[in-house]
């Protein structure tokens, strides 16, 4: 444990040095992309992988919140390969998070706090491992050692699975018949129970009329479908349209940001919805209001057909661009809060080519909405390398002033490219370190460190 803590905190001082020029939001974000760099799982089972276990288990107990972050991120990719001890050592962290008073006044606060962001990412991956986290999961829910709202993610989890997660469906029966359980718990539950797989037309039927109506259960329906991105064969045309029927209304109904979310993770189910998504993305662009535009953003783009997706995330992407120079910190939380989940693998390879966008805004958005995706996105490193080396060739105070805008480019390509890369890049890395250009140098013994940091490896640096 003293070699993690040793190791995590010198690397945490390098990066905060290397960005000092930067606003104090960018430092606090850098501590969390400083060890963002990935080791893949071998086979399970080898002295290697325990000992590896071990390491991030002790990672999560780091003072420094980036290496809880870092290790969350890696324990899911573990989890998703069918080892049971990373996945529940995922939910352990979900449920220490949740009940901890701090992190719930954080929540309250709507502060980027940093648990708060790592609990989204562990949540996240629980969900993309399937199968092999329910047994984890339902293990935690039924010792009743979490709080309410931490129960309610752990559900979210389970039902964002959709039907991986049959295994599921006697727990949600027995919720639902719960007479404990509030009439807005138990739509929660008819949702999760539809989106995994319980065949029942009564079911269904009772979560369309609650939507349609508007009443307080259905505002739940709404909420729980934009949290498991529920897109199965049970959302049928009719619960479209009462959801679009509510982004068109100024009269009070469920959460827009929720409503917005539901239809996003439809797709082009859900075309009918294109242009007033457009429309509000802009509306809430012109009030400055990013986060939201962002969202509109992100869900337009998944409505839209192959033939504007393009064009669509372009202008998303300059707009997260955009926002991230006023904002680094805000932008990443939000992105990984609320827009993450409608980030799918169309959006990643559009992103990738997004990096060699001339504009410098569209440049940036794309490698935060990347950083974001982890290793969702490793394809996209060398990419991202190839770009910084161009920004490197770039004077940045070309025309006689400083060009704030390139520089910010830049230092988000730089900082995403740690969020990305896993170990299949080292051998890159140690290319770089004998580059004739000091700024891939210095790049690359960050990078270099922040592999091997989380491969326990010696570094050269």
């Amino acid at each position: 444990m003293l070699r993690v803590y040793s190791r995590c905190a010198a690397a945490a001082y390098f990066m905060a040095g290397m960005l000092s020029r930067n606003s104090a939001a960018i430092i606090v974000l850098a501590g969390f992309i400083v060890f963002a760099g990935v080791a893949k799982s071998k086979a399970a089972g080898s002295d290697e992988e325990v000992d590896r276990t071990k390491a991030l288990e002790a990672a999560l107990t780091c003072n420094d919140a980036a290496v809880r972050f870092r290790a969350v991120m890696e324990l899911g990719f573990r989890c998703s390969n069918g080892q049971p001890g990373a996945c529940k050592r995922l939910v352990q962290f979900v449920v220490e998070t949740m009940n901890e008073e701090e992190n719930q006044e954080a929540i309250i606060r709507g502060e980027e706090n940093p648990d708060v962001i790592a609990r989204i990412a562990a949540l996240a991956a629980l969900a993309d491992a399937g199968e092999a986290a329910i047994p984890a999961i339902r293990a935690a829910l039924q010792e009743k050692k979490v709080n309410a709202a931490g129960q309610e993610q752990l559900m979210f989890a389970l039902g964002k699975m959709g039907p991986k997660a049959r295994a599921a469906i006697p727990m949600f029966e027995a919720r639902l018949k719960d007479p404990n359980v509030t009439e807005g718990q138990k739509m929660v539950f008819r949702v999760l129970l539809a989106n995994v797989g319980w065949q029942s037309p009564e079911n269904a039927a009772v979560i369309l009329s609650e939507v349609k109506r508007g009443t307080p259960a259905g505002y739940e329906a709404v909420h729980a479908m934009a949290e498991i991105q529920a897109s199965g064969v049970w959302v049928k045309d009719d619960m479209v349209a009462a959801l679009f029927k509510w982004l068109k209304t100024d009269q009070p109904g469920p959460d827009l940001m929720d409503v917005v979310s539901a239809l996003g993770a439809l797709g082009e189910r859900a075309s009918g919805a294109e242009r007033t998504l457009a429309r509000l993305m802009e509306e809430e662009a012109e009030k400055k209001h990013e986060p939201s535009s962002i969202l509109f953003g992100f869900a337009h783009a998944r409505v839209v057909g192959p033939k504007k997706h393009r064009e669509a995330i372009r202008r998303l992407l300059k707009q997260v661009g955009s926002a991230a120079q006023e904002n680094v910190g805000g932008v990443w939380f939000f992105l990984e809060d609320k827009c993450v989940r409608l980030i799918t693998d169309a959006e990643i390879r559009e992103a990738t080519e997004a990096l060699s966008d001339p504009d410098p805004q569209v440049v940036g958005g794309a490698a935060w909405t990347l950083g974001v995706c982890g290793l969702r996105a490793s394809s996209a490193a060398p990419a991202m390398l190839e770009v910084l080396k161009k920004y490197y060739e770039k004077p940045m105070n070309a025309g006689g002033g400083y060009n704030l805008s390139l520089s910010l480019g830049r230092m988000a390509v730089e900082s995403n490219l740690a969020m990305v890369a896993d170990e299949t890049f080292l051998p890159v890395i140690e290319k770089l370190l004998q580059s004739e250009k000091a700024a891939l140098r210095m790049n690359a013994m960050r990078l270099e460190g922040v592999v091997r940091t989380m491969k326990l490896q010696p570094s050269k640096y």
